[in-house]
């Protein structure tokens, strides 16, 4: 039969709720590294096993969880969570992409990659987390759909919102017995509606994370400029993709790696031209990555139509 435990911090001492919450936490969800509780702060959850799948309903004060590639290393845990957001709002950031869980929205989050969740007040919600093997074989592709938002607004998150307080009740009800066969209806109902609403997003999920790679990407080559061996061969390895991938996500936008770049350090020293004078040109050049002057007059005349010198002097 279903089993039902009741967490709470409601009878503890205050010095004893951070490590007890901490352990809650790491049982029912997974553990994080840094738990920050907010002021006065006490949670209930109530925790109730169906089979393979788990429901939690939990009522909590603000809290902080972050999960790093630490904690995954050290558990492996590999459960994927569907939850409701009934009161509050909660901020969950995974794969790089902040997304808001307002009031009815249900968001989907993966244990087995790193994710911040921050709820700054009073909130409660109800999660289901169902191991991922369990879902492989229903929903193509799982990984990185971690972060994925249902708004409530959509008949599938009424469903869904629908199916876990349903089974919330019945798990509460002390008066109804459950078999631990009623998780398979429960994940084959859930899983059909995320199927359904993801379908029509997965391709601005797809497209929304190429993004989110691509602006990395950009944001390390730009951090980068004064080092002259950055290459496709370094950066791909540095952002852990292939090169091919890497130019691929450059095609995109109509570009190279290396010719954006070249484009960002050009740009960046016809600035430091104008505002620098009291740097030389030759520094300029070498601070953005070429350390070949006859080169970079070449490159820097080609894309501004005068010199370097002829920039500076014109503008005294």
């Amino acid at each position: 039969m279903v089993a039902t435990n009741i967490i709470s911090t409601q009878n503890l001492d205050s010095k004893q709720i951070v490590g007890y919450w901490n352990d809650a936490v790491s049982k029912i969800y997974a553990p994080c590294h840094n738990i920050l509780l907010k002021s006065n702060f006490h949670a209930t959850a109530q925790v109730t096993e169906f089979g393979l799948s788990e429901l939690s309903h939990i009522d909590s004060g603000g809290v902080d969880y972050s999960r790093t590639s630490h904690n995954i290393r050290q558990d492996q845990k590999d459960d994927i969570f569907i939850s409701v957001m009934l009161r509050g709002v909660g901020y969950f950031t995974q794969f790089g992409k902040q997304v808001t869980q307002k009031e009815g929205d249900i968001l989907i989050h993966d244990s087995a990659y790193p994710y911040l969740y921050q709820y700054p007040d009073q909130y409660r919600s109800i999660f289901y987390k169902i191991p991922r093997g369990v879902l492989e074989s229903r929903i193509p592709n799982l990984d990185k759909l971690g972060g994925s938002i249902i708004p409530r607004d959509s008949a599938y998150a009424n469903s869904i919102a629908s199916f876990l307080n349903s089974a919330y009740i019945m798990g509460s009800d002390s008066n109804v017995m459950i078999s631990n066969d009623i998780s398979e209806p429960i994940t084959a109902l859930l899983t059909g509606c995320l199927q359904k609403a993801l379908l029509g997003s997965r391709d601005d999920i797809n497209m929304t994370r190429q993004k989110i790679i691509l602006e990395n990407i950009k944001e390390f080559m730009l951090n980068h400029l004064q080092d002259d061996t950055l290459d496709l061969k370094s950066i791909a390895e540095q952002q852990h993709i292939s090169i091919r991938t890497l130019n691929r996500l450059f095609a995109e936008i109509g570009e190279t790696p290396m010719h954006w770049l070249q484009t960002k350090r050009l740009n960046c020293a016809y600035q430091m031209i104008l505002s620098q004078r009291s740097s030389s040109i030759t520094d300029i050049a070498l601070r953005n990555g070429f350390n070949d002057l006859s080169h970079f007059g070449r490159l820097f005349k080609r894309q501004f139509g005068q010199s370097p010198t002829q920039i500076r002097t014109r503008k005294q």
